[in-house]
């Protein structure tokens, strides 16, 4: 969904808003009262309306360069819009001072070799990519640098991040300029006992206390190192798993709080991401991490050897991260059908009763963090086309209503032991920090960090 920028906007926005929390961030940029009456200290600094005009034009032109609608495009469809979109980088670069008008002026100086290197296989790539169902075309169509007109040697992820941190800065000065400077802290509450465990990034694992204090490194497994994901059997600290790489091999590796190994169950090749434990600690669910939708399974991983661990034959064409809730999954980012839109539905073990609980806003990819304890909530973390829908979202299992707690870029948030509190890795829209440690209540008040950067994918250790 597209949201409002200018006021010759507004209008139009406010129809389309198709969710409270969408609606009430439309009201604000429109003059409405859109504040969360959660937060503190807001800086409210908007951007001039000529330059929120353009930014909601480029913002139109990125949508038409999204997965999958972008496979639509030949090479020549495809040029005219990224000719479209330069030009309207150069008419916003002209606007802004400061620091944002410096980022403008640098993704322009880019723009035409990044584009020039997209447009150069793009209808060999997409073919490709259309009929693999993907989700992103930036490893097909871009190589790892390109070379500007003045012989500049540009890397590409560095350019596509920068541009990303610009989009965020316009998104927020002319739509929610209550987020300027990140969002604010509420920190009156203490939060339940007991341990965080995560990745802390360049050290591999760390436990710290839930304020962040009394923080260590764990000594992992030689020679593994924590790529993505962990999770902990409840009230236990001997079963903490992490996705991790060794060498060519991606695996599961199942660690305790003292950096003692207990078990690799190990794919070669494949890396598998998001694993969950059922509450025993004797089955572990994990999916294949691939951009590719038609190569994508959630995968059933028995350690103890007594039942039959591989991909699990589900009634979806495009699958993502799992969870367990009694005899169920519940699966996040599934499609009955491929060109379907995306949703949390739940399933039987054996691809029985499929029923869709939560359809995802279009343009938007989510993923589960977890199963509250009472097996009636589940937290995703969700990434859109309009960056104002993503955070973290809370969905009731019963009544598929979702409630939008945190706006951001955030991690898989997990859950507190007694179901009260998330915890999450978490980067303020338009930052250029890392991701760090945050908490918050399951209703979205007592948001604070708790853990400074480059920290990720926490989970919820019992106390010491």
């Amino acid at each position: 969904m597209r949201g409002s920028w200018g006021a010759r906007r507004c209008g139009r926005a406010a129809r389309a808003a198709a969710s409270l929390a969408v609606a009430l961030l439309v009201a604000g940029s429109c003059g409405g009262t859109g504040a969360d009456p959660g937060r503190v200290d807001a800086v409210a600094v908007p951007l001039p309306a000529e330059l929120c005009d353009v930014a909601g034009d480029l913002d139109e032109r990125n949508g038409e360069l999204e997965a999958p609608g972008v496979y639509d495009l030949d090479a020549d469809a495809l040029a005219s819009v990224l000719a479209v979109r330069r030009r309207l980088l150069e008419d916003a670069a002209a606007l802004p001072t400061g620091d944002l008008r410096r980022r403008l002026e640098d993704q322009v100086a880019a723009q035409a070799a990044i584009d020039a290197d997209m447009l150069d296989t793009w209808d060999v790539d997409r073919t490709g990519l259309a009929a693999a169902h993907s989700d992103s075309y930036g490893a097909e169509t871009w190589g790892e640098t390109v070379r500007t007109e003045d012989g500049t040697e540009l890397s590409t992820a560095h350019h596509l991040r920068d541009a990303g941190v610009v989009r965020e800065r316009l998104v927020i000065g002319c739509r929610a300029p209550e987020l300027t400077g990140g969002p604010a802290q509420k920190t009156s509450q203490d939060p339940p006992p007991g341990r965080l465990v995560f990745v802390r990034g360049g050290e591999g694992i760390a436990v710290a206390d839930t304020t962040g204090a009394d923080e260590r490194v764990l000594q992992g497994p030689d020679g593994w190192h924590a790529t993505d994901g962990l999770d902990v059997v409840p009230g236990r600290d001997d079963a903490i798993v992490v996705g991790a790489r060794q060498d060519g091999d991606f695996g599961l590796v199942v660690m305790d709080a003292r950096s003692a190994l207990r078990h690799v169950a190990s794919r070669p090749g494949e890396e598998l991401t998001c694993p969950q434990w059922d509450d025993t600690g004797t089955v572990l669910l994990a999916t294949s991490n691939t951009a590719a939708a038609v190569d994508r399974k959630v995968f059933l991983i028995d350690p103890t050897g007594n039942r039959p661990s591989g991909p699990l034959e589900l009634p979806f064409a495009s699958v993502g991260c799992a969870d367990l809730v009694d005899d169920r999954l519940v699966v996040s980012h599934a499609a009955r059908r491929h060109g379907d839109g995306h949703g949390v539905w739940t399933v039987g073990l054996d691809g029985s009763d499929p029923r869709l609980v939560h359809r995802v806003p279009a343009a938007c990819n989510s993923a589960l963090g977890g199963v509250d304890p009472t097996g009636t909530r589940v937290a995703l973390h969700q990434t859109c086309g309009d960056p104002l829908l993503d955070g973290v979202w809370v969905v009731d299992l019963a009544t598929g209503e979702a409630d939008h707690i945190v706006t951001g870029h955030a991690g898989p948030p997990k859950w507190s032991p007694d179901g009260s509190w998330l915890v999450f890795g978490f980067q303020a829209l338009g930052s250029d920090d890392g991701m760090s440690i945050w908490m918050v209540r399951a209703d979205g008040r007592q948001l604070r960090e708790v853990v400074g950067d480059v920290a990720f994918t926490p989970v919820w250790l019992p106390p010491a």
